[in-house]
């Protein structure tokens, strides 16, 4: 289910599907630096200088705050020394939101902590000396980039900066009028007020260039003077990021119609000072304060909604008025844009976070106990923190990866580098490096680059959400051999430098000639090599293939580059394309594995559009790691559109029909105890009717809240296989497993292996190396073999060599599946099922070399069963398009295909899901789209009687089934 949904029912789905929160392990040797008046009374401002220092050098910090907690209660407990004094700490009780460096990671911080005490000796931290536990409400991992407004009160927020020393881009801690992060607003506003993403908050592309904006005291008059300000601090908010606003500043972009609004449907009015506050949501990152609280005056000190006004999203007020409701007498709120996700939520998408904060300026003197009216300074420095784009959650996720022919008989060869951001998060500064091998001779580049040592570098710059780029390269070889390639894409993340690389590619100049050389894949971030064979038109290529879709009659394939303009089309109605043009008609072939068309472009163009394809994920994106891209086997892959469109199926017109739910299954047909065979290659006996072979396609949802809808089907599978044994005589099964995305599920735990060195909430995935992962792997509708990511078993399934589905060589039916089948909740937040299934049997996945060759068979049924909590909001066509696809894979046959649906049902009367049901007339739609069809809740505890009474739909398929030929 998608979390980050603005749909009402969603969102309340999302919290009552939470699961909670549990505790990360620490060990001895683990530095914590406290965050209550106890130990950090005096450095406590200082601290939050400590942190972002620790950020800017690598070294991670975990925020510890326990859920569900009251003001001042404790967080974690724990027995310490400190690390200047060796005193001891016993079973102490942290409060206030401390901070947490890992033992892993204790020795490249304690460098930077001792020269940072050195200079700012009031602050205090202390080592572990027994193991503890602690909630972590944040993973930070990046030094976040910060833009201060200079509206005439900037001097407020220096001083609340120079209190924690928390430097601008440039590292000067003073942060005076002339730093470069200091905007004015027309610097804000640009030079146009048409395009709202022309200041200095954005690049040249629209892409924000800073995680965190503050604006103290902003006039009214002068946002309703120069409304272009809010317009693009707006557009600054449909980003990861976040902005913060106190006193008058904050009326001045809430209340400014059409561009403000942001939290509220109409704006504030001013409330008076309370005198007595309440707390609310102390578990909020943005709420961590220790000790007595004390408002201040000013303009605006509190602010109320207008009567019988709400904000968009419940849960945005953390200090209120005492013995008010939210929305009367507020004086700290936070919360995503226009209500997008709930405030707890950790990210929220392309949404931004935004925060308010009553009273003119806060006290940052110390000690804190003494000065409570200094607590204000305290949680504007939350905010800081708690930005998306200062996390892991906020990473942005970049498929890097090279190819070159695998062979060549002549003395010069082309390498070609693709990069694709898949994220809502921008990487700024982008630089590819191919490093050039000995013998080699440069001789030409693409796109600017240029020769640079012995490296041809690309300066491609920020690379923000659906940027792509193809870079290539032209070397002459000196004489026979072998020569390696290697690149590197070196990027920034706030003020934090990343790289990636990708694996060697080898390409070997051979003057006899390359006949029979195969191709291989290579893999991002040091993964294997796929093979392949290569064609004896050409040269095979290691490269990636993209391409167009299939017809009724097979049609075109097309491979598209990222930032081409045109897509390639056939047979049926196309899916729009980021770009791409066509390479390979129908029976035509392109050189070597087909991964790239003769003579043009770089190769890995698919990569742009299959995974930017409603590929982002809510909270753990979405990372094309490896993209090994081996076993192309002679023709070009689809590009899978831009909207995930089906092309080229032919319709059967439509059916009205609707499913109907068969009772349990009969007679023995004598399938016999010993179970189906799996495409054991029985003949053709010239059988008028019925089927002896089904292949089943389950189409499980990813998302994060499907974790008990994946078990209760792995639970309830057994029966049906038994059901199925019982009652239909077909014994020949193929059964594959894709989800509903294009996204490889383990990429949030890639970029937590990168980070943190272990990924939360899935322990058992291996970070060293990191697995690798196939195109398949990244496509939609490519069939499920080795899932990673939570909710996962972290390892290769057992599958068949080579394929992507289970047949008679796997000696247990039921353990396969459970493995399969368990393909976490680590998935994209835009599920699309429907188009996922149509893929999935589309020419483009089932043809030669393709990642589901093999699976579908014209003398097999096929049993499609869909499995989401979620409305299908993602497939980009009309209903019809994919029923025709589907049907059309089972050449134009509508009874040759079973479709199941256990899905949301708050479409119908008496929902079993209660409140929590979602309406899913699309996919009803869908199901009922197939004469021979049944429908089931998503909500149901067991989905065993479900599937057991639809084996009476199936065997009566089987038996009206007229082979082909």
């Amino acid at each position: 289910m998608r979390p980050h949904l603005v749909v009402p029912t969603a969102l309340v789905a999302s919290l009552l599907c939470a699961r909670p929160a549990s505790a990360d392990p620490f060990e001895d040797g683990a530095l914590i630096v406290p965050m209550d008046t106890t130990y950090q009374d005096m450095g406590i401002f200082l601290a939050y200088g400590l942190v972002y220092e620790l950020l800017r050098n690598g070294v991670p910090v975990r925020w510890a705050i326990a859920s569900g907690k009251n003001k001042d209660d404790v967080d974690f407990t724990a027995t310490a020394e400190d690390v200047i004094t060796n005193d001891p700490i016993v079973a102490y009780g942290y409060r206030g939101g401390p901070w947490i460096v890992d033992a892993a990671d204790a020795d490249a911080a304690m460098p930077i902590v001792m020269d940072y005490l050195a200079t700012h000796p009031s602050v205090v931290v202390h080592r572990a000396t027994e193991p503890f536990e602690a909630e972590i409400a944040r993973y930070l991992v990046v030094a976040p980039t910060i833009a201060m407004v200079a509206d005439g009160n900037q001097k407020i927020a220096r001083k609340y900066m120079q209190a924690a020393n928390i430097p601008d881009s440039v590292l000067d801690a003073t942060w005076p009028d002339t730093s470069p992060d200091m905007l004015d607003p027309d610097e804000l506003a640009g030079p146009t007020d048409t395009n709202h993403t022309d200041g200095m908050l954005f690049d040249e592309d629209g892409d924000p260039v800073y995680c965190q904006l503050m604006s103290m005291h902003w006039g009214v008059k002068d946002a309703e003077q120069n409304p272009e300000v809010v317009a693009e601090v707006r557009a600054y908010l449909n980003n990861p990021v976040h902005f913060f606003a106190e006193c008058q500043a904050v009326n001045a972009f809430e209340n400014l119609d059409p561009h403000g609004f942001f939290l509220t449907p109409n704006g504030f009015l001013i409330a008076d000072r309370p005198d007595q506050v309440d707390f609310h949501h102390q578990d909020s990152p943005y709420a961590q304060i220790h000790g007595p609280f004390q408002t201040v005056g000013g303009s605006e000190p509190a602010y109320s909604l207008p009567p019988g006004d709400a904000y968009k999203a419940g849960g945005v007020t953390m200090i209120t008025e005492a013995g008010t409701p939210e929305g009367q007498g507020d004086v700290w709120m936070t919360g995503y844009l226009d209500g997008a996700c709930p405030p707890d939520e950790p990210e929220c998408g392309a949404f931004g976070k935004v925060s308010y904060l009553g009273g003119h300026e806060y006290s940052v003197q110390v000690p804190l106990s003494a000065n409570p009216d200094a607590q204000g300074a305290r949680l504007f420095l939350n905010s800081l923190f708690e930005a998306p784009c200062a996390t892991l959650d906020g990473l942005p996720v970049l498929g890097f990866a090279q190819g070159a022919p695998s062979c060549v008989d002549s003395p010069s060869v082309e390498v070609d580098v693709t990069y694709v951001n898949t994220s809502h998060a921008t990487a700024l500064d982008g630089r590819v490096r191919l490093a050039v091998p000995m013998g080699a001779g440069f001789v030409a580049a693409t796109a600017g680059g240029t020769l640079q040592g012995g490296e041809v570098v690309w300066d491609v710059g920020n690379i923000g959400p659906d940027e792509a780029g193809d870079l290539s390269a032209t070397f002459d070889l000196a004489g026979p051999g072998d020569y390696v390639f290697s690149a590197l894409l070196e990027y920034r993340v706030g003020m934090n430098p990343f790289s990636k690389d990708t694996a060697d590619v080898t390409v070997s100049y051979d003057p006899g000639g390359c006949e029979g050389a195969g191709s291989g894949g290579s893999t991002s971030g040091g993964g294997t090599s796929g093979g392949g064979t290569g064609g004896d038109s050409g040269p095979a290529t290691t490269s990636g293939s993209g391409g167009g879709t299939g017809g009724d009659t097979g049609g075109a394939s097309a491979s598209a580059s990222a930032g081409d303009g045109s897509a390639g089309t056939s047979g049926g109605t196309s899916g729009e394309t980021d770009g791409g043009t066509d390479s390979a008609g129908a029976g035509e072939t392109v050189d070597g594995c087909g991964c790239r068309a003769e003579g043009g472009g770089a190769p890995w163009g698919w990569l742009g559009l299959p995974l930017l394809a409603f590929g982002r994920r809510r909270r753990r994106w979405v990372a094309a790691a490896a993209l090994a891209v081996g076993g192309c086997g002679g023709r070009a892959m689809e590009t899978g559109g831009d909207t995930g469109g089906i092309s080229g199926t032919g319709g059967i017109g439509g059916t009205d029909g609707t499913g109907t739910t068969s009772a349990t299954a009969g007679t023995d047909s004598g399938a016999g105890d010993s179970g189906p065979k799996f495409d054991v290659g029985n003949p053709d006996m010239g059988v008028a009717t019925g089927c002896n072979k089904i292949d089943f396609l389950f189409v499980i949802d990813s998302s994060e809240s499907m974790f008990d809808n994946q078990q209760n089907l792995v639970a309830s599978f057994p029966g049906f296989v038994d059901a199925m044994r019982g009652a239909v005589q077909a014994d020949d099964w193929h059964v594959m497993v894709v989800d509903t995305d294009a996204q490889w599920n383990g990429a949030y735990c890639e970029n937590a292996c990168q980070t943190l060195g272990s990924c939360p909430g899935a322990e058992s995935f291996p970070c060293d190396p990191p697995p690798a992962t196939e195109l398949c792997d990244i496509v939609l509708g490519g069939g499920i073999v080795a899932p990673y990511g939570e909710g996962t078993e972290n390892a290769p399934c057992p599958v068949p060599a080579g394929k992507r589905y289970l047949d008679a060589t796997v000696a247990d039916l039921e353990e396969s599946f459970a493995c399969i089948a368990k393909v976490g909740i680590d998935g994209a937040d835009t599920e699309r099922p429907m188009a996922a299934a149509a893929t999935a049997v589309s020419p483009e996945r089932t043809g030669p070399g393709e990642c589901n060759e093999g699976f579908l068979r014209e003398d097999a049924i096929l049993v499609v069963t869909i499995i989401t909590d979620e409305e299908d909001a993602g497939s980009p066509d009309p209903v019809q398009t994919y029923v025709d696809a589907i049907v059309a894979a089972k050449n134009g046959d509508p009874k040759a295909v079973v479709v199941l649906g256990i899905v949301p049902d708050g479409d119908l009367p008496n929902p079993v899901c209660g409140q929590e049901a979602v309406p899913a007339p699309t996919l009803a739609s869908f199901v009922a789209g197939f004469p021979q069809s049944s429908r089931a809740s998503v909500c149901e505890a067991d989905y065993g009687p479900f599937l057991e009474s639809a084996v009476g739909i199936i065997d009566q398929a089987c038996d009206d089934f007229v082979p082909p030929g």
